[in-house]
């Protein structure tokens, strides 16, 4: 199989419980990779400047039409209402994880990753841990 490319977000969470939407305004020159030093660079720039208040822009000014226009809203709720029908959301997280996984310990509310890994299997979760990588074991 060919890899897949792509990338990920909290917004697919989010976009079932809340209409979202988003933008993509080029903020570096053609050809450049977005995620290379090139493109890390370019956002410094007057280019990278210019989309970000273009975004800025899209963004504030759709937020007014909806705030001001009842039936932009009413037609943005009832197409949210159409797509989520019959759905409710579940988050993919188990409920015994509170808070990200990647924290360090001393910010940890529940004890430590091991800890809380001991908690976890005890629950029953005995196959969602393996989502974490940090905490599989490394070849050397």
């Amino acid at each position: 199989n060919e890899p897949t490319r792509g990338g990920f977000s909290d917004v697919g969470d989010v976009s079932y419980i809340t209409p979202t939407m988003g933008i993509s305004v080029m903020a570096v020159p053609q050809g450049i990779g977005l995620h290379t030093w090139m493109g890390t660079a370019s956002h410094g720039t007057s280019i990278g400047f210019k989309g970000a208040v273009t975004a800025s822009k899209v963004l504030a000014l759709s937020g007014i039409d909806l705030l001001t226009d009842a039936e932009l809203l009413k037609q943005a709720k009832a197409d949210f209402d159409k797509r989520t029908e019959g759905f409710t959301y579940k988050s993919p997280i188990p409920d015994i994880i509170k808070e990200p996984s990647g924290l360090p310990d001393d910010m940890r509310s529940h004890g430590t990753r091991s800890q809380l890994k001991a908690t976890f299997l005890k629950s029953g979760g005995d196959h969602g841990w393996n989502a974490y990588p940090q905490d599989q074991p490394h070849e050397h």
